[in-house]
């Protein structure tokens, strides 16, 4: 279950961010690590999370590119 809606709307757990891109975490970590994938937000000091909109905005690129 996802966390409560935030200032970057709602916010993703790894697994969530998984389901919704199938990718594996560690491409999720390359990825973001390459600028190529949006950034996770620290919660505390051991969670973090995906805000939602930019994740949907990255796979709407995703599909926009593969259209072209």
């Amino acid at each position: 279950m996802a966390s409560q809606p935030g200032p970057y709307g709602r916010m993703l757990k790894i697994g969530e961010v998984i389901e919704q891109t199938s990718l594996s975490r560690r491409s999720i970590y390359r990825l973001m690590r390459a600028g190529q994938f949006p950034k996770s937000r620290k919660l505390s000091p051991q969670r973090v999370a995906w805000s939602e909109g930019e994740v949907e905005a990255w796979k709407q690129s995703l599909r926009d590119s593969s259209n072209t």
